[in-house]
């Protein structure tokens, strides 16, 4: 099993992809299948784009590498208001040539997860009521 990222941004009609194995990229029954949805749910015609992510170099740590990207595409659009800003070359690129030992990435982690909580209680609240 191997864990991604697919960000659905509906203002654009837009889906961004960050896979942090296969060099990146995502394989095409995948886009495919994403796209078929979006169009078949939403209406309207759909891009699909896969965005530099930094690249995990063993076959385990993928949720870690997929929960690191989620918080970048969160403090990225909580910056611009907008997730149309992870398609600018010079912060996709940046983005893309991190290398973070794991150790690292997991503190980091737990950092926004159990200091900033993330509001997941209050999510919780209203999901349960």
């Amino acid at each position: 099993m191997h864990w991604s990222y697919a960000c659905v941004y509906l203002p654009s009609k837009s889906i961004y992809l960050m896979n942090s194995g296969s060099g990146g990229s995502s394989p095409d029954w995948i886009k495919d299948s994403l796209l078929a949805f979006c169009q078949g749910f939403f209406g309207g015609i759909w891009s699909c784009t896969s965005l530099k992510s930094p690249q995990q170099n063993d076959d385990v740590n993928c949720g870690i590498y997929t929960l690191m990207n989620i918080a970048h595409i969160v403090q990225a659009v909580e910056e611009a208001d907008t997730v149309d800003i992870l398609t600018s070359s010079t912060r996709n690129s940046k983005w893309g040539n991190i290398t973070l030992p794991v150790d690292t990435i997991r503190s980091q982690l737990a950092n926004i997860f159990v200091n900033q909580k993330l509001h997941i209680d209050e999510m919780l609240q209203h999901v349960l009521l």
